[in-house]
């Protein structure tokens, strides 16, 4: 009996003890005591019997965190481009959703031990992260003016490669202060362009910062002729340049060409990214680490631009070079717009307006052929395979965005377990490319009961029906929608979204 009673206490108190869960525990990460006005947070659970499972909970939790900064930044520059307003004159160019470093500092945790996992809550707070924004931009424009008198010293002293790293160095770190530009008004979209220069000492505003990027580009026009004589030139001297930077060549990883400041790319870029890899490595010097080089071009007139970015596996910025060329110059014909590229910046723009940032579920999606910035290109005839990560169980509505405008319900209520949170989950069938070709777009709503019905049509598409939403608006209406009742506190749904651009062309 004495047997019994002890193992009732322990079942009684190994109840009480769990049961204690925190709100953010119960809620999934949805009711704190950090009100989302001023904080950001971000929430994930892993298997407790897994090795290094708290590390991996925290580092999952802030995963979940920087990703609700990265979709404002992405938001907001898609809502920019589709204004046409997208300064291609600077290295704000450089910007674009595939380059974005997401820095935080100072991140706390808060981790609950459950029976059967591990519960992370990272936090921090709005005003502190700005700040940490500012401060580093304050640094890195000291940089820039140190390297702009450096610079203008040594072509007093015609010293030309003195001259040229300081400049080359100035032009890496306008990119990187531009950056914190945007991260700082993704997360304070209210306030205006002043209130993050103003304890910045030197400069003002924007447009002063592009005055002073301007004169160091002309500096640099006149030490180097700006204009190739062909795209084969001008993939080429971006090498050079690259080489006078000191990148490595190291395990290149070249993706297809970006079209201006999308993730858009077409048969241009596809043939632009394999001349530049054959290039970077005849010229530059090799080494273990990989080294990314992302790239994206655009056509001002008769003249197109070509900006290429470095980066390491972190995301951190190594060096960037700059071309151009004569539009008539000998580029295969190859096609320099993407195809579909105005229908499918309207698809975007609607995907972009209003994304969700806090609607209580983080979903990853990725290709065969990589993620978002990857860039994925696929040729006619080639297999398309569909990754997901989702940080809890939830019901995953999948549709897909044809280059023709229909959006198609692949999938109403695709579930995944709390066994495989966190984990890789392929779409359990394959696509294959075919025509129409042009851009496409794959889109993941997550909830986290079964999903509502969706507002859908029947439309043949090539001789079979199919279930089709609208428009690209009515695929997010019903998320969205379960959001806002959610803020109105009735409904507990919890919800999520994720996008990622395909760019499908001919075979070569």
């Amino acid at each position: 009996m004495k047997k019994v009673l002890n193992l009732l206490s322990l079942i009684f108190i190994s109840t009480l003890l769990y049961s204690a869960q925190p709100d953010w525990v119960k809620s999934f990460g949805m009711n704190t005591e950090f009100p989302l006005s001023h904080n950001l947070t971000g929430f994930a659970m892993f298997n407790r019997d897994e090795p290094d499972a708290v590390i991996k909970a925290k580092e999952l939790a802030l995963s979940d965190l920087t990703g609700k900064i990265e979709t404002k930044v992405q938001s907001e520059m898609t809502l920019v481009e589709t204004d046409g307003t997208g300064g291609y004159s600077s290295s704000a160019s450089m910007i674009t959703r595939c380059t974005v470093d997401v820095r935080v500092s100072h991140t706390e945790y808060e981790v609950y031990r459950g029976r059967d996992n591990v519960y992370a809550l990272a936090h921090i707070s709005i005003d502190e992260l700005s700040d940490f924004y500012i401060n580093n931009a304050s640094e890195i424009y000291i940089d820039i003016d140190n390297a702009k008198k450096n610079a203008e010293h040594y072509i007093d002293s015609n010293r030309t490669d003195q001259a040229l790293s300081e400049i080359y160095k100035a032009k890496k770190d306008f990119i990187n202060f531009y950056e914190l530009f945007s991260l700082y008004s993704a997360l304070n979209p209210d306030s205006p362009q002043t209130s993050f220069f103003q304890t910045i000492d030197g400069i003002n505003n924007l447009r002063a910062l592009k005055t002073m990027e301007n004169e160091i580009s002309r500096s640099l026009d006149k030490l180097e002729n700006p204009e190739s004589r062909s795209f084969q030139e001008a993939i080429q001297k971006i090498a050079v340049i690259l080489e006078k930077q000191n990148i490595n060549g190291g395990n290149i990883n070249v993706p297809p060409f970006n079209f201006e400041q999308t993730s858009f790319s077409s048969e241009f870029g596809r043939y632009g990214a394999s001349l530049l890899e054959a290039s970077l490595v005849r010229t530059l010097k090799r080494a273990s680490e990989k080294t990314i080089f992302r790239s994206n071009y655009w056509q001002n007139e008769n003249t197109i631009h070509l900006n290429v970015l470095v980066l390491n596996e972190e995301g951190h910025k190594l060096g960037q070079a700059t071309a151009q060329f004569p539009y008539d110059s000998a580029i295969n014909s190859y096609d320099l717009k993407p195809q579909n590229y105005e229908d499918s910046m309207i698809a975007l723009k609607e995907f972009a307006d209003g994304a969700l940032t806090e609607g209580g579920i983080n979903i990853n999606i990725w290709t065969n052929k990589g993620r978002d910035e990857d860039s994925p290109v696929y040729e006619d005839g080639e297999t398309l395979q569909l990754f997901m990560r989702v940080n809890q169980p939830a019901f995953l509505q999948i549709t897909y965005h044809l280059a023709t405008g229909e959006n198609v319900l692949l999938e109403r209520s695709f579930y995944i377990g709390i066994d495989k949170v966190n984990r890789a989950v392929k779409l359990p069938y394959d696509f294959e490319v075919q025509p129409p070709l042009g851009i496409e777009q794959l889109i993941v709503t997550a909830y986290s009961v079964e999903p509502p019905t969706p507002n859908i049509v029947i439309e043949n598409i090539d001789g079979e029906d199919y279930e089709v939403f609208t428009s690209m608006a009515a695929v997010t209406a019903q998320t969205r929608g379960l959001k806002r009742k959610q803020d109105n506190n009735t409904s507990e749904v919890r919800v999520g979204e994720a996008i990622i651009n395909l760019t499908t062309i001919q075979r070569d």
